[in-house]
């Protein structure tokens, strides 16, 4: 399943909120490119994690501290997959391999994409067309997760979690090496 990338197109950060994240205005763009994942159920009710990293240098270290080879319990789907289970305790297990091409830091939705993509296969239904009480959910992983769980592009408020209308456009992207995170704008 592709876990697609996302960019931000004409991004307007308002303010800097108590809670350390930005309330913004922004148009995402979804694309047809980011990070492989294969889900297999287990049947034990646990998370594991198998990534093949294909990323360099400092964002290939950033990975790697939150990923099965550092301190896992800091990656968006681990906190995704403990979270499932507080909403619904008879989940099964999952094994989750992930082809991680999406940087961290780049501001193009790396962890909450593989998030959405957790939710999507623990919660197949849910995610089809997914209400108010499930966005608020997948939220609290993750501001852009919403995002992910639609289909297309859309004009976002909030953190990122309030998305609008959806529409289609063609886009080009491009990336350069370096990478900041958000949060400590």
């Amino acid at each position: 399943m592709l876990s697609p990338a996302k960019i931000n197109l004409g991004l307007k950060i308002l303010f800097k909120r108590p809670d350390g994240y930005h309330e913004l205005i922004s148009v995402f763009l979804k694309l047809n490119w980011g990070d492989d994942m294969e889900f297999i159920s287990l049947p034990e009710q646990k998370m594991s994690l198998e990534s093949i990293v294909e990323l360099t240098g400092r964002q290939k270290e950033d990975y790697i501290a939150v990923s099965e080879q550092g301190n896992i319990s800091k990656n968006i789907l681990h906190k995704a997959y403990v979270r499932s289970l507080d909403r619904n305790p008879n989940l099964p297990g999952v094994h989750i391999k992930l082809t991680k091409r999406i940087s961290p830091g780049g501001g193009l939705g790396g962890g909450s994409t593989n998030a959405a993509s957790l939710l999507k296969f623990l919660f197949p239904e849910e995610t089809q067309n997914p209400n108010p009480d499930f966005l608020q959910f997948a939220s609290g992983i993750g501001a852009d997760v919403p995002f992910f769980l639609g289909d297309g592009h859309s004009l976002v408020t909030g953190i990122g979690e309030k998305n609008f209308t959806p529409f289609s456009s063609k886009h080009l992207f491009m990336k350069d090496s370096q990478s900041f995170f958000t949060l400590s704008l």
